[in-house]
């Protein structure tokens, strides 16, 4: 009988990232918590025991209880039920705007590496100027002109995220246009569009992945931001910032109306910045087995 011979099948770059991220353990319950928080919002309306703008004079500022497990707010409104809401648009601000400033700055980082000369250098000039002004400026500016609410506000702060997306993907793109690969395409009679797409573009995408991974929280932050000073998500809509806003003027009383929204964005961002961090180390070739 023929001897069975064992085929050892190339394992795919995601399983690869998958096996080391596994590894790190933070960033493993990060992911677990990160995920439970997205359940949450996206499960809203079915685990949050009262509506977000359902209100009740009669129980305002009150204390944790067994009809409001963490108390009302100055309305009467249930805080539990304002927080499990409130991640539907904290989260939503976080993802969707990176999701724009992402496509956005590889495009533009992409075309600038790629074809280079004055093309590039106009490029690289206009994201000088753009990136010397602060970011949270920006995103006031851009959410001030196009008026407050949710999508607005995700595209303030989509559109003032670009240049970082953009210079990495310019820098990684120069240092793989050059390789043989992409030679033999170019011999092929491959279009320039083809090459950037099928070849440049995910050869150099793995340090952007984590870039994107960690973005997302400084994008919530910078939504909270945007609607503690009104120019955000618009009441009674909740949001973990604007919920903060609406508790400042009870500090002293009544602070845990501030911690728990604080809570939930420190949780939020520090679950990205540590999947962020899990994923770069998974991404590092030299630390592959």
């Amino acid at each position: 009988m023929a001897k069975k011979t064992k085929v050892n099948k190339k394992k795919s770059r995601f399983s690869m990232t998958w096996h080391q991220l596994k590894k790190n353990k933070v960033a493993m319950v990060s992911l677990v918590v990160l995920v439970i928080i997205v359940l949450v919002a996206i499960l809203a309306p079915v685990i949050a025991p009262y509506g977000y703008e359902v209100t009740d004079k009669r129980h305002t500022l009150e204390g944790p209880s067994s009809e409001h497990l963490l108390g009302t707010d100055r309305l009467g409104r249930d805080v539990l039920s304002r927080l499990i809401w409130g991640a539907r648009q904290s989260i939503a601000m976080g993802v969707l705007a990176i999701s724009i400033s992402a496509v956005l700055g590889i495009i533009i980082g992409a075309i600038a590496g790629y074809f280079g000369g004055w093309l590039d250098n106009l490029l690289m000039r206009f994201l000088d100027i753009y990136q010397s002004i602060p970011m949270m400026l920006l995103c006031i500016t851009f959410a001030a002109i196009l008026g407050p609410s949710l999508r607005n506000a995700i595209i303030a702060i989509g559109i003032s995220m670009v240049p970082g997306f953009a210079r990495m993907m310019r820098a990684q793109i120069l240092t793989v246009r050059d390789n043989e690969y992409i030679e033999a395409a170019r011999c092929c009679n491959a279009s320039n569009i083809s090459i950037l797409i099928h070849h440049i573009i995910p050869n150099a995408i793995s340090p952007l992945i984590v870039n994107i991974t960690m973005s997302i929280g400084g994008a919530v932050m910078s939504g909270a931001g945007l609607s503690f000073i009104g120019l955000g998500v618009q009441s009674p809509t909740p949001e973990w910032g604007a919920m903060i806003s609406d508790a400042r003027n009870f500090l002293r009383a009544n602070g845990e109306l501030a911690l728990y929204p604080g809570l939930c964005i420190m949780i939020t961002v520090l679950g990205f910045n540590l999947i962020g961090d899990g994923l770069r180390d998974a991404l590092d070739p030299k630390l592959k087995n």
